[in-house]
Formats: structure tokens, C-alpha cells, sequence
């Protein structure tokens, strides 16, 4: 595969991408329903008939009803389902405890650390894991190519797992991605993404891994910004956990979120996938069903409106 390094990782491109559409799009989807409300209720003779203007009043509170909805949740943080939140701490804690359990030779050869979101959460101290992440994140060396490579480690996971008695536990390799997705039933997840030593250049050590968005491309780091990886104590939700961080946390986490990743980010596409996916099912059928219930009350309205000819619209067309 040919390789790229990557100046500005693409999670800086994402949050760039966000930071575009934080025009509180969630607030405009609701204007442009109440826009589109009083346009109907302005409407000129003969335009459209009563259960036409009805219908698309109905369709435009929806639009109202969602985007205020929307905007509720993101200022609720996004959380996920608190069981999801509990169980990605659980499952956080087995692969840190399955990685430090091996052998120090092992380790010493491939190491391991905190990464992605997981790691922001460690270097600013967090006391708890963000709400709206609905994954953990570790990442790791190991060589692939030895017999029997992928298998070896997801077997290894499997025995851990076991003698943790994880019942409804599974354990997934993703060779397009390189990494091990373990399951706690179908709620939570936790990853381990598996990076490759690759070619000594300028004197300088490499490890790659494949882009998650380019196809036939790997995206390659410093091994000297990872390895040998320094020790944190991380004081999450009362009861604290040593882990292991980069060698270079700041070079790392500058090339994944930016300059600015101390500051907490959260982005309202993100946000939307949270409620549709992730969230409490008690938020989704709440918003849904204040929705249909206004959608059909304007519609009633609206109708009764046009039929009576208080609304412009041509009754001969009704």
C-alpha cells in the first residue's frame, strides 16, 4: 500500500468540517418550518388547494419540532444510553487489564497506549468519560504478518474474556481497518486498533496503519511519538486506572484533533448520529412522538382554516 503522512490528521479535517456547520443548523431547520408555516398561512388564491396547504403545514412543524428537539439534546451534551456509557467503561477497563496482563518481554516489543478520544479524556484529567462518546479507544504494535498474527490476538481476548466470565462478550477482528472491536451484548464497544512497524527512514522509525478513509492508502506516525510509552494514573469515575499514554502525547494529539484538542469539541453531526443511534430510546420517542402529535394538530388546523376561507386558498380546488 502506498503511504501518506499525515500533516493534520483527519479528525482535525472532521472538527474543521463541524466547526463550518456550527451555524446552530438544528435552530435554522426550526425557522425554516416556522418560515414555511407563515408563507402558507400568506399563501395567494389558487396557489394550492386546502389538504395541500394542510399537508405541508403538518410537514413543516415536523421540521420545527426536530430541529428545536435537536437543539435540546446537543445542549443536553448528546449523552448516550447510560447502560452504553456504563459497559464502554467496563469494557475499557478488560483491555487495559488484558494488554498490561501480558508477559514484559511482550510488552516491551508491543507496547500499547490510550488513543483517539479516549486519550483527550486522560491528558485533561477527565473525572468521567465524555457522554456523548459512544466507543473507547486503545491502540497498539504487533506484527501481523507472524503465523498466526490476527488470530493470535483475538484468540488471546477470547481466553481473557472468558475467565472474566464475560458471557455476552464477542470479540472482532476488522481486517480492513486493522483493529479488534470487543462487545459487551449490542450496546458498547471498545476498540483496539493495531499498528504495524514499517520502514526506517532518514533514521527515523515508522509504524502504519490503513487509513479509515482512503481505501489501498495507510497512513503512517513516529514510532519515537508512541513508543516506549509513559505511565498515567487516570482518576475516572472514582476509581482510578494506570494506563499507558504515547511517548509524545502532544505531537500525537496534534496530529489527530489540532493545536486546539485541549479544548473539548463536540460536533452536531456527531450529536445527530448520537440520538438516531446511540441515545436513550426515550429521547428519540419523545421527540418523535411531540412531532406527530403537533404535525397533526396543524394539520387539522390548517384544513379547517382553508375550508372556512379564512386561509386564501381557492375553494373551488378544496
Amino acid at each position: 500500500m502506498p503511504l501518506i503522512e499525515v500533516a493534520v490528521g483527519a479528525k482535525e479535517a472532521e472538527k474543521t468540517l463541524g466547526s463550518a456547520l456550527e451555524m446552530n443548523f438544528f435552530l435554522i431547520l426550526a425557522v425554516l418550518g416556522f418560515a414555511i408555516v407563515f408563507y402558507f398561512l400568506k399563501l395567494h388564491r389558487g396557489f394550492l388547494h386546502a389538504r395541500g396547504v394542510a399537508f405541508l403545514g403538518a410537514a413543516s412543524t415536523v421540521f420545527v419540532v426536530v430541529g428545536l428537539g435537536l437543539e435540546h439534546y446537543w445542549v443536553a451534551q448528546c449523552p448516550i444510553h447510560p447502560e452504553k456509557l456504563r459497559l464502554n467503561q467496563v469494557i475499557f477497563r478488560n483491555n487495559i487489564k488484558f494488554l498490561e496482563a501480558r508477559p514484559d518481554d511482550v510488552k516491551a516489543q508491543f507496547p500499547y497506549w490510550v488513543s483517539d478520544g479516549t486519550l483527550l479524556d486522560v491528558v485533561r484529567e477527565s473525572k468521567t468519560m465524555k457522554l456523548w462518546d459512544h466507543d473507547t479507544d486503545v491502540a497498539m504494535i504487533y506484527d501481523l504478518d507472524a503465523d498466526p498474527g490476527a488470530e493470535k490476538l483475538k484468540a488471546d481476548m477470547e481466553a481473557f474474556l472468558e475467565q472474566k466470565h464475560c458471557e455476552d462478550c464477542k470479540v472482532v477482528w476488522r481486517p480492513d481497518a486493522q483493529h479488534l472491536q470487543i462487545y459487551s451484548g449490542s450496546l458498547a464497544h471498545g476498540d483496539i486498533w493495531v499498528w504495524q512497524r514499517g520502514k526506517v527512514i532518514d533514521g527515523e522509525a515508522w509504524v502504519t496503519t490503513p487509513s479509515r478513509l482512503f481505501k489501498h492508502v495507510d497512513k503512517r506516525l513516529k514510532e519515537s511519538w508512541l513508543a516506549p510509552p509513559k505511565r498515567m494514573t487516570w482518576h475516572v469515575d472514582n476509581n482510578p486506572i494506570e494506563v499507558s499514554v504515547p511517548n509524545n502525547s502532544d505531537e500525537y494529539l496534534t496530529w489527530l484533533f489540532g493545536k486546539s484538542y485541549m479544548t473539548p469539541y463536540r460536533n452536531r453531526i456527531q450529536c445527530a448520529e448520537n440520538i438516531w443511534i446511540h441515545a436513550h430510546p426515550s429521547w428519540k420517542i419523545c421527540y418523535l412522538l411531540v412531532a406527530a402529535v403537533a404535525a397533526y394538530f396543524m394539520h387539522g388546523y390548517l384544513l379547517t382554516l382553508a375550508r372556512s376561507g379564512r386561509l386564501r386558498a381557492n375553494s373551488n380546488r378544496a
